[in-house]
């Protein structure tokens, strides 16, 4: 893989150990999609464990005074011109000594402006004959070569002087390698680019992260720490059905270092072998107010065997017949009108615009912050004293909790009432919190 390719060029330090972590600041677009991409990008960088990680969805705010204090810039390009002002900073930056690592090149340093030139020449890139040419299989020439699906955007090519670390051919095609990957230098400082990153997907590819870290850390002089290479990732399986739901959910487990998912809907996780066997987390994201019998015998087998769950959204609706449920395992309840008609007395409410901050520190919330989020809020719920709150909001539409973990002692049970559509599916935070959810209801804190 690509790692093996860093041989040569990472500097090797002795000292890096000891030294303090890695300052990175990521910075990418402001849309929803470009904060989702780039989410994908830090949480890498943080599990890589020797990355202190901050970012900021607004290229144009980079000034000398606001990056002087990291050791290297990661720069997720969207095609947007980040303005002159931050081009002269950022060219400081690294000429005085930093780093800066640049993700789909080719649409920061292309364009109709003139400072993208200038881009181009930090980059030691040029323009070359070609256009964009869609995201397609390709061949990639690293040590040893992969095949990967990627578009890798408008054409460049390096200068005399880079070190060319990666190539690709379009799988099944004939004709002249382009560059992917390669180092330079710019005034004391090192950048290293790769054009590919475009499609998310690839970014969850072991071969494209190794590169990623592995650039990061050469940029910064630096030598990486060692990924675990023996950790096997959390076995998760996604329940759904009962709801209709934005396929924009399933961004939630593409992707994502140390998880693996599998989605499946409602009955048939059920009618097949024993859950125990094939996973370590089960995520509810359907909503199913009655519980067979072969649900409850299958349900409570993998909760007391310690497994872990993680209840999104609509599923706490699920099971409000099972008072084993609601009152144990899930800390919650959505409640019905008495009468023979069948009607909810908790109350919901769409697109609410609220303020969601963590109560007190869990590694469930680490790295969330209090965030900005549109939901979907429930009210009259009834919740368990017994739950630990880790995150709430004063919306006078909501109970207050959103995020809580369940009295049930034989199994790490996490229950975030946030999710509805995209607007939540696509949100870092809210990203971040799902993952965190499933490593630690697995037991990897």
């Amino acid at each position: 893989m690509w790692r093996i390719a860093w041989a040569f060029v990472l500097g090797v330090c002795a000292a890096a150990a000891e030294r303090p972590a890695v300052r990175v600041l990521l910075v990418s677009g402001g849309g929803a999609e470009e904060r989702a991409a780039a989410a994908l990008l830090a949480d890498a960088l943080r599990q890589a464990g020797s990355f202190a990680v901050f970012t900021s969805d607004d290229p144009g705010a980079l000034t000398t005074a606001a990056v002087a204090r990291y050791d290297v810039l990661a720069v997720d390009c969207d095609g947007a011109w980040w303005g002159d002002a931050a081009q002269r900073a950022v060219e400081r930056f690294v000429a005085r000594g930093k780093g800066l690592a640049v993700v789909r090149a080719g649409d920061c340093a292309l364009g109709p402006e003139p400072g993208r030139r200038r881009f181009a020449a930090l980059a030691g890139a040029a323009a070359a004959a070609g256009a964009a040419s869609g995201s397609q299989p390709l061949r990639v020439t690293a040590t040893p070569p992969f095949l990967t699906v990627d578009d890798p955007g408008p054409a460049l090519t390096p200068v005399p002087g880079t070190k060319i670390l990666a190539a690709f051919r379009p799988e099944g095609r004939a004709g002249v390698e382009q560059p992917a990957a390669w180092t330079t230098s710019y005034g004391k400082g090192r950048v290293f680019v790769t054009r590919l990153g475009r499609n998310q997907a690839v970014r969850g590819e072991r071969e494209f992260v190794d590169t990623f870290l592995g650039g990061v850390a050469w940029a910064a002089q630096v030598a990486p720490q060692p990924r675990g290479e023996t950790v096997p990732p959390v076995r998760t399986l996604v329940v759904t059905g009962g709801h209709n739901y934005d396929p924009t959910f399933y961004t939630l487990f593409e992707g994502r270092p140390g998880i693996t998912a599998s989605i499946d809907p409602h009955p048939m996780p059920y009618r097949r072998g024993d859950l125990r066997k094939n996973y370590d987390v089960l995520v509810l994201y359907d909503s199913m107010q009655q519980a067979s019998e072969p649900e409850r015998v299958k349900l409570t087998n993998f909760l007391e065997s310690g497994k872990g769950l993680v209840i999104l959204h609509h599923a706490l609706v699920d099971y409000s017949d099972w008072p084993w449920w609601y009152e144990q395992v899930m800390g919650g309840r959505w409640l019905k009108v008495d009468g023979p008609v069948f009607k909810w007395k908790t109350a919901y409410k769409h697109d609410v615009d609220m303020l969601v901050y963590p109560v007190g520190e869990h590694p469930v919330t680490a790295g969330v912050g209090p965030m900005r989020i549109q939901d979907e809020t429930y009210k009259g719920m009834w919740l368990s004293p017994e739950n630990k709150v880790l995150m709430r909001t004063d919306d006078p539409s909501s109970d207050g909790p959103v995020v809580w973990i369940s009295p049930y002692p034989k199994s790490r049970v996490v229950v975030i009432e946030l999710g509805h559509d995209r607007k939540a599916h696509l949100h870092p935070g809210y990203q971040k919190l799902v993952r965190n959810a499933i490593l630690w209801s697995a037991g990897k804190e």
